[in-house]
Protein backbone atom coordinates (compact mmCIF):
# COMPACT_ATOMS: atom_id res chain seq x y z
CA UNK A 1 0.00 0.00 0.00
CA UNK A 2 0.95 3.26 -0.60
CA UNK A 3 3.61 5.17 -3.55
CA UNK A 4 7.08 4.15 -3.62
CA UNK A 5 8.73 7.87 -2.99
CA UNK A 6 12.16 6.43 -3.80
CA UNK A 7 13.09 3.78 -6.90
CA UNK A 8 16.30 1.82 -5.02
CA UNK A 9 14.11 0.60 -2.07
CA UNK A 10 10.37 -0.68 -2.38
CA UNK A 11 10.15 -0.08 1.93
CA UNK A 12 6.37 -1.28 1.38
CA UNK A 13 7.22 -4.21 -0.19
CA UNK A 14 9.81 -4.77 2.66
CA UNK A 15 7.51 -4.15 4.88
CA UNK A 16 4.28 -6.57 3.78
CA UNK A 17 7.54 -9.14 3.33
CA UNK A 18 7.67 -9.53 6.94
CA UNK A 19 3.29 -10.52 7.44
CA UNK A 20 1.69 -7.25 9.12
CA UNK A 21 -2.18 -7.15 7.93
CA UNK A 22 -2.65 -3.65 9.38
CA UNK A 23 -0.40 -0.72 7.58
CA UNK A 24 0.62 0.60 10.79
CA UNK A 25 1.65 -1.67 13.56
CA UNK A 26 1.75 0.96 16.24
CA UNK A 27 -0.62 0.01 19.02
CA UNK A 28 -3.59 1.34 17.19
CA UNK A 29 -4.97 -2.44 16.81
CA UNK A 30 -8.42 -1.48 15.43
CA UNK A 31 -7.27 -0.72 11.53
CA UNK A 32 -9.38 -3.94 10.65
CA UNK A 33 -12.27 -4.90 13.66
CA UNK A 34 -14.82 -3.60 15.10
CA UNK A 35 -16.65 -0.40 13.60
CA UNK A 36 -14.50 -0.81 10.59
CA UNK A 37 -14.62 -4.19 9.47
CA UNK A 38 -18.85 -3.87 10.57
CA UNK A 39 -18.46 -1.22 7.84
CA UNK A 40 -16.47 -3.59 5.27
CA UNK A 41 -19.23 -6.48 5.60
CA UNK A 42 -22.23 -4.20 5.21
CA UNK A 43 -20.03 -3.35 2.17
CA UNK A 44 -19.44 -6.69 0.70
CA UNK A 45 -23.01 -7.66 1.40
CA UNK A 46 -24.78 -5.26 -1.24
CA UNK A 47 -23.14 -8.00 -3.93
CA UNK A 48 -24.68 -11.05 -5.37
CA UNK A 49 -23.09 -14.39 -5.80
CA UNK A 50 -20.03 -14.95 -8.02
CA UNK A 51 -19.10 -11.04 -8.23
CA UNK A 52 -15.86 -9.82 -9.43
CA UNK A 53 -14.06 -7.68 -6.45
CA UNK A 54 -10.87 -5.48 -6.27
CA UNK A 55 -9.09 -4.32 -3.62
CA UNK A 56 -6.46 -1.65 -4.38
CA UNK A 57 -3.49 -0.86 -2.43
CA UNK A 58 -4.09 -4.51 -0.42
CA UNK A 59 -0.90 -5.16 1.10
CA UNK A 60 -1.29 -8.13 2.58
CA UNK A 61 -4.70 -8.64 1.91
CA UNK A 62 -6.41 -7.68 5.04
CA UNK A 63 -9.73 -6.33 3.16
CA UNK A 64 -9.18 -8.77 0.72
CA UNK A 65 -9.74 -11.63 3.32
CA UNK A 66 -12.68 -10.05 5.03
CA UNK A 67 -14.21 -10.56 1.73
CA UNK A 68 -13.15 -13.55 1.14
CA UNK A 69 -14.61 -14.93 4.90
CA UNK A 70 -17.94 -13.15 4.01
CA UNK A 71 -18.15 -14.94 0.72
CA UNK A 72 -17.31 -17.98 2.48
CA UNK A 73 -19.96 -17.70 5.37
CA UNK A 74 -22.43 -17.06 2.51
CA UNK A 75 -21.81 -19.28 -0.10
CA UNK A 76 -21.37 -16.58 -2.65
CA UNK A 77 -17.87 -17.80 -4.32
CA UNK A 78 -16.94 -14.58 -4.91
CA UNK A 79 -13.87 -13.76 -7.49
CA UNK A 80 -11.48 -11.67 -5.36
CA UNK A 81 -8.62 -9.90 -6.40
CA UNK A 82 -5.77 -7.77 -4.91
CA UNK A 83 -3.05 -5.46 -6.89
CA UNK A 84 -0.81 -3.05 -4.45
CA UNK A 85 2.29 -0.92 -6.19
CA UNK A 86 4.84 -2.52 -3.91
CA UNK A 87 6.37 -6.12 -4.26
CA UNK A 88 3.91 -8.31 -2.46
CA UNK A 89 3.52 -12.65 -2.17
CA UNK A 90 0.71 -12.60 0.51
CA UNK A 91 0.93 -16.64 -0.25
CA UNK A 92 4.69 -16.34 1.52
CA UNK A 93 4.47 -13.44 3.97
CA UNK A 94 0.82 -15.14 5.50
CA UNK A 95 1.36 -19.23 5.05
CA UNK A 96 -0.69 -19.53 8.43
CA UNK A 97 -3.59 -17.90 6.29
CA UNK A 98 -3.24 -20.07 3.76
CA UNK A 99 -7.04 -20.99 3.43
CA UNK A 100 -7.48 -17.82 2.79
CA UNK A 101 -5.35 -16.12 0.71
CA UNK A 102 -5.06 -18.68 -1.57
CA UNK A 103 -8.58 -17.43 -2.41
CA UNK A 104 -7.38 -14.14 -3.62
CA UNK A 105 -5.82 -13.65 -6.63
CA UNK A 106 -2.67 -11.21 -5.89
CA UNK A 107 -1.53 -9.04 -8.47
CA UNK A 108 2.08 -7.38 -6.78
CA UNK A 109 3.32 -4.40 -8.45
CA UNK A 110 0.60 -3.36 -10.36
CA UNK A 111 -0.77 0.08 -9.30
CA UNK A 112 -4.51 1.96 -8.89
CA UNK A 113 -3.58 4.21 -11.88
CA UNK A 114 -2.57 0.81 -14.35
CA UNK A 115 -4.41 -2.01 -13.48
CA UNK A 116 -4.00 -5.00 -15.43
CA UNK A 117 -7.72 -5.79 -16.53
CA UNK A 118 -10.16 -5.72 -18.95
CA UNK A 119 -12.80 -3.14 -19.03
CA UNK A 120 -15.78 -3.38 -17.47
CA UNK A 121 -14.70 -6.34 -15.44
CA UNK A 122 -15.42 -5.79 -11.93
CA UNK A 123 -18.83 -4.95 -9.85
CA UNK A 124 -16.78 -3.86 -7.13
CA UNK A 125 -14.06 -2.10 -5.82
CA UNK A 126 -12.33 -1.62 -2.13
CA UNK A 127 -9.33 -0.23 -0.76
CA UNK A 128 -8.64 0.90 2.89
CA UNK A 129 -5.37 3.65 3.44
CA UNK A 130 -5.19 2.77 -0.43
CA UNK A 131 -6.65 5.23 -2.48
CA UNK A 132 -5.34 8.67 -1.29
CA UNK A 133 -1.63 7.15 -1.98
CA UNK A 134 -2.51 7.20 -5.64
CA UNK A 135 -2.61 9.82 -8.15
CA UNK A 136 -6.00 10.71 -7.95
CA UNK A 137 -7.29 11.32 -11.34
CA UNK A 138 -5.60 8.71 -13.06
CA UNK A 139 -6.33 6.06 -10.77
CA UNK A 140 -10.48 7.29 -10.93
CA UNK A 141 -10.68 7.31 -14.40
CA UNK A 142 -8.84 3.55 -14.55
CA UNK A 143 -11.20 2.52 -11.50
CA UNK A 144 -13.77 4.08 -14.06
CA UNK A 145 -12.84 1.80 -16.55
CA UNK A 146 -12.73 -1.54 -14.97
CA UNK A 147 -15.50 -1.01 -13.13
CA UNK A 148 -19.30 -2.42 -14.93
CA UNK A 149 -22.01 0.11 -14.80
CA UNK A 150 -23.88 -0.33 -11.97
CA UNK A 151 -20.29 -1.01 -9.90
CA UNK A 152 -19.67 0.19 -6.50
CA UNK A 153 -16.77 1.63 -5.24
CA UNK A 154 -15.71 2.47 -1.62
CA UNK A 155 -12.41 4.17 -0.07
CA UNK A 156 -11.71 4.69 3.69
CA UNK A 157 -8.77 6.92 3.39
CA UNK A 158 -6.46 9.03 6.13
CA UNK A 159 -7.62 12.28 7.67
CA UNK A 160 -5.88 14.99 8.75
CA UNK A 161 -7.94 15.05 12.16
CA UNK A 162 -7.87 10.91 12.88
CA UNK A 163 -6.53 9.18 15.87
CA UNK A 164 -4.00 7.47 12.64
CA UNK A 165 -2.49 10.31 11.66
CA UNK A 166 -1.96 11.21 15.16
CA UNK A 167 -0.09 8.57 16.04
CA UNK A 168 1.97 8.33 12.69
CA UNK A 169 2.89 11.76 13.55
CA UNK A 170 4.21 11.07 16.90
CA UNK A 171 5.96 8.31 15.57
CA UNK A 172 7.92 10.57 13.46
CA UNK A 173 8.91 12.82 16.36
CA UNK A 174 10.27 9.48 18.18
CA UNK A 175 12.42 8.31 14.86
CA UNK A 176 13.89 12.05 14.86
CA UNK A 177 14.74 11.92 18.56
CA UNK A 178 15.90 8.71 18.09
CA UNK A 179 18.37 9.58 15.24
CA UNK A 180 19.39 13.19 16.64
CA UNK A 181 20.36 11.14 19.75
CA UNK A 182 22.37 8.85 17.65
CA UNK A 183 21.20 5.92 19.72
CA UNK A 184 22.46 3.04 18.00
CA UNK A 185 26.28 4.73 16.70
CA UNK A 186 26.63 4.98 21.15
CA UNK A 187 25.34 1.57 21.51
CA UNK A 188 28.11 0.26 18.90
CA UNK A 189 30.88 2.27 20.49
CA UNK A 190 29.98 0.89 23.83
CA UNK A 191 30.01 -2.21 22.42
CA UNK A 192 33.43 -2.29 20.55
CA UNK A 193 35.08 -1.37 23.94
CA UNK A 194 33.57 -4.33 25.78
CA UNK A 195 34.52 -6.89 23.21
CA UNK A 196 38.05 -5.12 23.14
CA UNK A 197 38.01 -5.56 27.32
CA UNK A 198 36.50 -9.45 26.69
CA UNK A 199 39.61 -9.70 23.98
CA UNK A 200 41.97 -8.65 26.90
CA UNK A 201 43.05 -5.74 24.76
CA UNK A 202 41.35 -3.37 26.83
CA UNK A 203 41.13 -3.05 31.11
CA UNK A 204 38.24 -2.79 32.66
CA UNK A 205 37.15 0.59 34.07
CA UNK A 206 39.10 2.18 31.04
CA UNK A 207 38.04 6.45 30.46
CA UNK A 208 37.03 5.39 26.51
CA UNK A 209 34.72 2.79 27.67
CA UNK A 210 33.24 4.50 30.63
CA UNK A 211 32.74 7.38 28.34
CA UNK A 212 30.66 5.23 26.87
CA UNK A 213 28.77 3.42 29.25
CA UNK A 214 27.55 6.67 30.13
CA UNK A 215 26.38 8.10 26.99
CA UNK A 216 24.76 4.94 26.60
CA UNK A 217 22.81 4.91 29.62
CA UNK A 218 22.49 8.87 29.40
CA UNK A 219 20.32 8.13 26.40
CA UNK A 220 18.32 4.99 27.39
CA UNK A 221 17.08 7.09 30.02
CA UNK A 222 15.91 9.93 27.90
CA UNK A 223 14.56 7.20 25.59
CA UNK A 224 12.51 5.50 28.64
CA UNK A 225 10.93 8.96 30.20
CA UNK A 226 10.16 10.07 26.32
CA UNK A 227 8.25 6.83 26.09
CA UNK A 228 6.72 6.90 29.76
CA UNK A 229 4.89 10.00 28.55
CA UNK A 230 3.79 8.97 24.92
CA UNK A 231 0.31 7.66 24.20
CA UNK A 232 2.14 6.08 21.61
CA UNK A 233 5.75 5.13 22.41
CA UNK A 234 6.31 1.85 19.70
CA UNK A 235 9.15 3.59 18.19
CA UNK A 236 11.34 4.27 21.60
CA UNK A 237 10.53 0.36 22.69
CA UNK A 238 11.54 -0.69 19.22
CA UNK A 239 14.52 0.67 19.01
CA UNK A 240 15.83 0.13 22.73
CA UNK A 241 15.03 -3.25 22.03
CA UNK A 242 17.21 -4.01 19.00
CA UNK A 243 20.01 -1.98 21.36
CA UNK A 244 19.25 -4.49 24.44
CA UNK A 245 19.59 -7.52 22.04
CA UNK A 246 23.02 -6.14 20.95
CA UNK A 247 23.96 -6.06 24.92
CA UNK A 248 22.46 -9.70 25.47
CA UNK A 249 24.54 -11.07 22.28
CA UNK A 250 27.85 -9.44 22.40
CA UNK A 251 29.54 -11.44 25.33
CA UNK A 252 27.83 -14.67 23.57
CA UNK A 253 28.22 -14.51 20.19
CA UNK A 254 30.45 -11.75 19.88
CA UNK A 255 30.58 -8.01 18.33
CA UNK A 256 29.61 -8.65 14.67
CA UNK A 257 26.13 -10.48 15.66
CA UNK A 258 25.80 -7.33 18.32
CA UNK A 259 26.27 -4.83 14.84
CA UNK A 260 23.92 -7.06 13.42
CA UNK A 261 21.42 -5.96 15.66
CA UNK A 262 21.65 -2.53 15.41
CA UNK A 263 21.91 -2.87 11.32
CA UNK A 264 18.90 -4.07 11.55
CA UNK A 265 17.29 -1.76 14.06
CA UNK A 266 18.74 1.23 11.71
CA UNK A 267 17.07 -0.07 8.80
CA UNK A 268 14.13 -0.88 10.39
CA UNK A 269 13.88 2.42 12.21
CA UNK A 270 14.09 3.84 8.67
CA UNK A 271 11.97 1.88 6.85
CA UNK A 272 9.23 3.00 9.22
CA UNK A 273 10.14 6.90 8.61
CA UNK A 274 9.32 6.27 4.88
CA UNK A 275 6.02 4.63 5.57
CA UNK A 276 4.63 7.48 8.36
CA UNK A 277 6.12 10.66 5.83
CA UNK A 278 4.27 8.52 3.33
CA UNK A 279 1.20 8.68 5.26
CA UNK A 280 1.44 11.87 5.99
CA UNK A 281 2.07 13.00 2.81
CA UNK A 282 -0.86 10.69 1.54
CA UNK A 283 -3.26 12.58 4.04
CA UNK A 284 -2.48 15.58 1.86
CA UNK A 285 -3.93 18.92 2.72
CA UNK A 286 -7.03 19.64 5.01
CA UNK A 287 -10.12 19.03 2.76
CA UNK A 288 -8.26 16.17 0.02
CA UNK A 289 -11.43 14.02 0.71
CA UNK A 290 -13.63 16.42 -0.66
CA UNK A 291 -11.95 17.27 -3.32
CA UNK A 292 -11.43 14.00 -4.17
CA UNK A 293 -15.24 13.35 -4.00
CA UNK A 294 -15.59 16.52 -6.48
CA UNK A 295 -12.81 14.84 -9.01
CA UNK A 296 -15.01 11.74 -8.19
CA UNK A 297 -18.25 13.50 -9.46
CA UNK A 298 -16.62 14.93 -12.13
CA UNK A 299 -15.21 11.60 -13.74
CA UNK A 300 -18.81 10.73 -13.97
CA UNK A 301 -19.60 8.45 -10.29
CA UNK A 302 -23.07 9.12 -8.89
CA UNK A 303 -24.47 8.42 -5.33
CA UNK A 304 -21.62 9.72 -3.94
CA UNK A 305 -21.27 9.70 -0.04
CA UNK A 306 -18.20 10.92 2.09
CA UNK A 307 -18.51 10.24 5.77
CA UNK A 308 -16.46 10.01 9.07
CA UNK A 309 -15.13 6.25 10.21
CA UNK A 310 -14.80 6.02 13.38
CA UNK A 311 -14.23 3.47 15.85
CA UNK A 312 -15.44 2.59 19.30
CA UNK A 313 -18.03 5.77 18.35
CA UNK A 314 -15.86 8.36 18.85
CA UNK A 315 -12.23 7.85 17.42
CA UNK A 316 -12.11 9.47 14.05
CA UNK A 317 -9.93 7.26 11.87
CA UNK A 318 -11.19 8.02 8.67
CA UNK A 319 -13.46 8.85 5.89
CA UNK A 320 -15.07 6.71 4.18
CA UNK A 321 -16.11 7.76 0.30
CA UNK A 322 -18.61 5.44 -1.67
CA UNK A 323 -20.08 6.12 -5.11
CA UNK A 324 -21.80 4.06 -8.05
CA UNK A 325 -20.60 3.87 -11.72
CA UNK A 326 -23.93 4.88 -13.28
CA UNK A 327 -25.73 2.00 -15.72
Amino acid sequence: MGLILSEKQDFWGEYWAAGPLTSMVDGFESNYQGELRDGWLQFFSTFSAHSRLLDIGTGNGAIAMIAAEYSRAEGLNFELHGADRALIDPQQSLKEKAELVDSITFHSQAAAENLPFADQYFAGVSGQYAFEYTEHEKALAELWRVLQPGGLACFVMHDHASEVLRRGREQLRQIGLIEGLKFYEIVDALGVQIDLINEGQAVAGNETAEKCRHQVNEVAATLSTEAASSFSPESLRFAMGFGGRAMEILGSQGIDAARDQTARGRKELAGARLRYEDLARAAGPVGQSESILAMARKQGFIDLLLEPVNHDGTVLIGQRLTMLRPE
